[in-house]
């Protein structure tokens, strides 16, 4: 069998280290995150400390081969009998003749996940040094006994010290042996004698010594001025019979320097009174205290509590640490027993182990529920160790602490969430299960097995893909694909949507929602959790939406398309206000002043009588649409085409009001007359040896207007005299020209230049109707041509240079000169 190691569980922090261990060690011999998580429980299980001695559980742990496979050996140490449950029975292979049997160890073996590994085919250096590694509370343990064997022996220096001054009269007489560099100087700062270990110390033989100024031992710096110095110790000491010492630094050859500490004292040899320097090398020591030094400080600084009493328990240290967490200041604990923490919480039990431990010198491991100064309880781990001095006796207790309330609470909130997370998970009405980055299944709760129809066994360890997944969705979408992305980045895919597969073939549509697994650590992605509800119901009503939806835009298209061709039938005002709602399709109508326009082509009949059918209709049709672009430009409303003819009016459905609707047709009409002058040169180039010339008439009056005809057939148009007489006016008109009624000319006459016609009667009208010819908009005439205008607010000039007799026009001179003084007077 190949020994892998141990590990010990006895307090809180040691056991957390081993749940560590054992999870790390069967995830490197392979074995999945389910049965990881069940031999970790299982341990835990096991090591609860009520079933368990006070001293822990050990748990050796080997490999060996049993019936041609690896299999992990474990044996448990629990140092007093234990009756472990069947189930951990059964799971770790002891036979079922142990159940109920209680036993102070217990002996299983779990068979490696891979039937084809050996031995070599895994990281076993590597798992045997993760098992050999200490725990954070060994390594303080070890630090605090290395602070007690640096203490013992400053403690022995101390001892020794003073031994050698205590001798020192001795060692004077035998210099040879004494163990510091002994040198004697005379008044002129030469070496006279040098013993053994002064040769040692500084490295220079004796010859290189005697003779020699004192000074060969002086670092650098301070050479210039060390024979004053001599002389002033002659003087101020040797003289009289004083000594003196102190501790500085010294060169010995080759330049390196030394810490000593030298004592100074006078000796008389002959009639010469010289200097005996007792030289030590404190070099190694002064490392040492700041060794020491350091560790001072480091517990001094130290995050965790530090507690120092005498043999009977009386306080006698503690570090700042200590006081942060207990809330007692050093002189309110300083001299009082640790019980002053005790909360009576603490089984007695625990502190006559505490003693029994520590006073047969072994350091104690352990935890205590304490109370704080403020009334507060609190837990704390604690590792206290004896400080025995050279005889092997104990003199103190150093004991080193830390608050993990924390911890304890978290650890008894993680066990309460594991009861009640497998109990939510089991009992869900939802599908939950697990995956590893390989989209392998590592749990599938029992909702998901009686969704899908596969048992758990069925499903464990394989590839979603392929069991409740098929490898492409119905729509043609890649799911292996995708997933493994949701395997491999769950924090990306945190919700989808996708088709699966139940056992019998019945595809069905479930909504996932994704949370990635890590590992508390290192912060790796293990895996991913899913839990799905099934939207197959919402799926299928969703498409019957999305059907209906297209069929009534197909629809909606086609009526659009239809009442696009409608619309070529309808005047665009009347098929606005029709299909905004604005005006109802029913027999009414109602009174309003128009402007009608009414044109038609001069001497049609004789125009067309050499033209082919197919040639008027194209000529016609020509006309017809360049009318009506030009009649839509100015927002006329298009009435109907009667042969050659053309009925519009302006002022409904849509007006600008009765003097700017009228506007808006003389305007109209002009440039349609313009567009006819330049069709006229279009139709000449095309053959047209006699082009349409059109006349307008222009008459603004009350009309009745609205849809006339019956239920089943009606027509939007306008009725009455005013429509008469503009056809009458265009009967009239010039070749080319626009003849107006005098309503419409008073409306428009500031925009436009006319020409008053001998007055006509017409059919139907009782009154006589002076029409007038439109010349020209007076923007457009020439400045050198027969009219002078110009408008503005306050402002209104028209002068019809022709029709001013020699009379008329002296008139108006001095009409205009008056109002020129006038102006100019105001």
């Amino acid at each position: 069998m190949i020994v892998l190691g141990s590990i010990s569980a006895y307090d809180a922090d040691s056991f957390n280290n081993a749940r560590r261990k054992i999870l790390r060690l069967t995830e490197a011999f392979g074995f999945d995150s389910i049965l990881c998580t069940k031999i970790t429980t299982f341990y835990s299980e096991l090591c609860r400390l009520e079933r368990t001695s006070k001293m822990g559980t050990l748990l050796k742990l080997g490999l060996e081969e049993v019936n041609g496979r690896l299999a992990l050996s474990v044996f448990f140490d629990f140092g007093c009998p234990v009756c472990p449950p069947p189930a951990i029975l059964k799971f770790f292979g002891v036979s079922a003749a142990f159940a109920g049997k209680a036993s102070p160890t217990l002996h299983g073996m779990l068979y490696l996940p891979n039937e084809e590994y050996s031995a070599q085919d895994y990281p076993l250096e590597d798992i045997i040094a993760m098992l050999a590694q200490p725990s954070r509370q060994e390594l303080i343990r070890s630090i605090t006994n290395k602070n007690a064997e640096l203490a013992a022996e400053v403690e022995e220096r101390q001892r020794t010290e003073a031994a050698l001054r205590e001798s020192e009269g001795r060692i004077q007489t035998v210099l040879e042996g004494a163990p510091d560099a002994m040198i004697m100087v005379n008044r002129a700062g030469t070496i006279t004698y040098a013993n053994s270990q002064a040769v040692k110390t500084f490295g220079y033989s004796r010859e290189e010594l005697l003779g020699s100024p004192i000074e060969i031992l002086v670092p650098e710096e301070a050479r210039q001025s060390h024979p004053a110095h001599v002389q002033e110790f002659f003087r101020n000491n040797a003289d009289k019979g004083l000594s003196g010492e102190g501790n500085f630094q010294a060169q010995i050859k080759g330049g390196l320097r030394i810490a000593t500490d030298i004592k100074l004292s006078p000796i008389k040899t002959g009639d010469e009174i010289q200097i005996i320097a007792s030289i030590r090398d404190v070099t190694e020591q002064k490392k040492a205290q700041e060794v020491i030094k350091k560790l001072s400080q480091v517990v001094e600084q130290c995050p965790i509590s530090v507690v120092i009493t005498d043999r009977d328990g009386i306080i006698e240290y503690v570090n700042p640490s200590f006081c942060d967490v207990t809330g007692y200041s050093p002189e309110e604990i300083l001299g009082h027993n640790p019980r002053i923490l005790s909360s009576g919480k603490t089984p007695r039990s625990v502190y006559e182990d505490l003693w029994k431990t520590i006073l047969d010198g072994q350091a104690w491991k352990g935890s205590f529920h304490n109370r704080r100064k403020n009334g507060e309880v609190y837990w704390e781990s604690a590792t206290i160790a004896p400080i025995l001095n050279d005889t092997g006796k104990v003199t103190h207790f150093v004991a080193v602490k830390e608050d993990i309330t924390e911890r304890m609470l978290m650890e008894e909130a993680v066990r309460e969430s594991e009861v009640k997370y497998r109990e939510l998970v089991e009992n869900a009405n939802s599908i939950i299960l697990k995956l590893d980055r390989s989209g392998n299944v590592t749990f599938f709760n029992e909702y998901a097995q009686e969704f899908f129809g596969f048992s758990e066994e069925e499903v464990l360890g394989k590839s979603i893909v392929g069991t409740i997944v098929p490898e492409l969705e119905s729509t043609g979408r890649d799911l292996s694909g995708m997933i493994m992305n949701i395997a491999q980045n769950p924090d990306e895919h945190a919700n989808n949507e996708n088709e699966n597969i139940r056992k019998d073939g019945t595809l069905v549509w479930v909504n996932w929602t994704n949370r990635a697994l890590l590992d508390e650590e290192s912060g790796e992605v293990l895996g991913v959790l899913c839990v799905g509800l099934d939207i197959t119901k919402q799926r299928k009503a969703q498409e019957e939406r999305d059907k209906a939806a297209r069929e009534l835009d197909e629809r909606n298209q086609q009526l659009g398309e239809l009442s696009n061709k409608l619309s070529k039938y309808l005047s665009p005002q009347v098929y606005a206000s029709i299909f905004s709602g604005a005006r109802d399709v029913q027999l009414t109508t109602e009174r309003k002043k128009l402007t009608v326009f009414f044109s038609d082509i001069k001497d049609f009949t004789k125009t067309t009588d050499d033209l082919q059918p197919e040639d008027l209709t194209t000529l016609l049709n020509l006309y017809f649409t360049e009318m009506s672009k030009i009649a839509l430009e100015y927002g006329a409303t298009i009435d109907k085409f009667i042969g050659d003819a053309m009925l519009m009016f302006f002022g409904d459905p849509q007006t600008l009001g009765i003097t700017e609707d009228a506007k808006a047709c003389v305007n109209m009409a002009i440039a349609m007359q313009r567009r006819m002058v330049e069709l006229d040169e279009e139709w000449r180039d095309m053959g047209y040896e006699e082009p349409f010339r059109m006349r307008i008439g222009i008459n603004t009056g009350y009309c009745n207007v609205g849809n006339f005809g019956s239920e089943d057939r009606m027509d939007y148009t306008i009725i009455g005299g005013e429509v008469n007489l503009a056809a009458r006016l265009e009967a009239q008109a010039d070749t080319g020209g626009i003849l107006m009624s005098y309503e419409t000319y008073a409306l428009v006459s500031d925009i436009v230049a006319t020409e008053a016609r001998e007055p006509m009667t017409v059919k139907g009208i009782r009154r006589q109707v002076r029409p007038y010819a439109v010349l020209g908009l007076y923007d457009n005439l020439d400045t050198e041509s027969r009219f002078i205008s110009s408008q503005g607010e306050g402002l209104r000039l028209q002068l019809d240079m022709e029709k001013l007799t020699d009379e008329r026009r002296e008139a108006a001179v001095l009409e205009l000169e008056k109002a020129l003084t006038k102006l100019r007077s105001s």
